[in-house]
């Protein structure tokens, strides 16, 4: 949905990604398509998680990647620091009132 809203290029090189999303899935070139475009990253455990819900610092992160998609390149490994750092600020840029 999010990719199709973005009218993103469909990006699922490397693919797949993460082992609960496999190319047989329905959401596969949907999620491939975000990863690759930066708007989503995973958890620290490698998986995806279809079924799971999200919580305000994943839907942060997805909402700050999508204003600005950026095609991910060879430094896209997973940091769990830098991506705990990096939601805790875009919650901190998204829910901090206006001045």
């Amino acid at each position: 949905m999010a990719a199709n809203a973005l009218a993103l290029t469909t990006k699922t090189d490397g693919g797949p990604h993460f082992p609960d999303v496999g190319t047989d899935r329905w959401s596969y070139s949907f999620v491939e398509t975000l990863y690759n475009w930066s708007v989503v990253d995973g958890y620290p455990d490698g998986t995806f998680g279809p079924g799971k819900n999200i919580n305000r610092a994943e839907i942060a992160k997805m909402v700050v990647g999508a204003m600005n998609p950026s095609v991910r390149g060879s430094s896209g490994a997973f940091n769990v620091q830098t991506a705990t750092a990096t939601s805790a600020t875009m919650v901190d840029v998204m829910f901090q009132p206006e001045c």
